[in-house]
């Protein structure tokens, strides 16, 4: 039997990080895509070396840093950051983010699926295993009191590019079937909610924001397949 958390993790962990590099003119890296980088995050290069997003302008260019003696970027490909991976109610969940390392920064992105959610096993010969309805948070840390616009560029727009290869790898994996309908909803400054008497309270202890996808998500009997050969 499937267990969606493994396939979950198994989705993020083929997410394609690696961006191919243009140009470099100066700190200036020109890029194909910039995926889902934003400032003050670290990225590194074939040979791991890290450097820090100073600023960058959507699937153009990224200014980096070197960090920790690293010599100037000089390389074909750079690497986004890498993704964690979270699941669980959000009081579970914001348990194991408050024990994630000090750094906030370094806490981000992460996807994170919700539970609980609905799983059906199709009746008779279907070549579906199973039906997961689930809904996943891409992450991103923001800053507060951030104007609009910046937050937009620096938050939003990297967890909408996040969510897109979340699907491209889903969509080119054989073991599900063709996703039809997915919702995507921003949500900017996620970690607030109004609660009773309209008070506020975080969700999750931090400030974050990103996006929330819902899909449903099919998987195909692989032992059947094989059976039946």
């Amino acid at each position: 039997m499937t267990n969606l958390v493994d396939i979950s993790r198994a989705i993020v962990d083929a997410i394609d990080r690696e961006i191919k590099v243009l140009d470099i003119q100066g700190s200036t890296v020109f890029v194909c895509s910039t995926k889902y980088i934003t400032v003050c995050k670290i990225v590194t290069d074939s040979s791991n070396n890290q450097y820090t997003v100073d600023a960058f302008e959507e699937d153009n260019w990224v200014k980096l840093t070197p960090i920790g003696g690293a010599p100037a970027f000089n390389d074909t490909v750079l690497f986004a950051p890498v993704i964690k991976f979270l699941h669980g109610t959000p009081a579970s969940v914001n348990n194991e983010y408050l024990a994630m390392e000090a750094r906030e920064l370094k806490k981000t992105p992460f996807i994170w699926l919700l539970e609980t959610y609905t799983e059906e096993s199709p009746a008779g010969d279907s070549s579906i295993e199973a039906a997961y309805s689930a809904r996943y948070f891409f992450m991103e840390g923001a800053i507060e009191e951030q104007p609009n616009d910046k937050h937009n560029k620096e938050a939003i727009k990297p967890m909408k590019a996040l969510s897109e290869l979340f699907l491209e790898v889903i969509r080119e994996n054989t073991l599900f079937k063709t996703i039809v309908d997915v919702t995507r909803t921003p949500r900017p400054r996620f970690g607030v909610e109004v609660v009773n008497r309209g008070s506020d309270r975080r969700i999750l202890d931090a400030a974050l924001s990103g996006y929330e996808m819902r899909l449903t998500l099919e998987v195909y009997d692989v032992k059947n397949c094989i059976k039946n050969c």
